[in-house]
């Protein structure tokens, strides 16, 4: 055999990564943040302010229809940074306004985080095994 012939770590992950689709009500976090955003920079910096949220929103509102791997680590970057420089940008403040910027990166990140992919199961001869609810399937 040939190594040319055989599939990489990655591909092979690739191949048995999912994401499940019981988990797709938490995009809504990610989207509500960014849809909550986008008139204030749209409105202050034009498109090149309101373009990472349109793109964060849209891609949020795919991923509620289709989840995807490669979506939801474009979805979880931008929050993840976020909460990287909030930590070391903001001064600390435990009352008022600071709670409240931190809760905007914390929450979606943290939904994401659970919604993350997972490998996927094998199916046996009875069927299914994932423990989705019926009629949302992983797809």
């Amino acid at each position: 055999m040939d190594g040319r012939d055989r599939p990489s770590v990655l591909a092979s992950w690739w191949s048995r990564a999912q994401v499940p689709g019981y988990t797709r009500r938490a995009y809504l976090a990610p989207a509500l943040v960014s849809f909550m955003f986008v008139g204030h920079a749209w409105e202050d910096a034009g498109w090149q302010g309101g373009a990472p949220y349109a793109f964060v929103l849209v891609l949020s509102l795919v991923q509620l229809a289709r989840p995807t791997v490669l979506g939801w680590v474009l979805t979880v970057i931008p929050f993840l940074l976020y909460l990287v420089l909030f930590f070391t940008e903001a001064p600390f403040k435990p009352i008022g306004d600071w709670v409240v910027f931190l809760l905007v990166g914390l929450v979606p990140a943290l939904m994401l985080a659970w919604a993350r992919p997972r490998k996927r199961t094998r199916i046996q001869e009875s069927g299914p095994s994932t423990g989705d609810p019926p009629g949302d399937e992983a797809g």
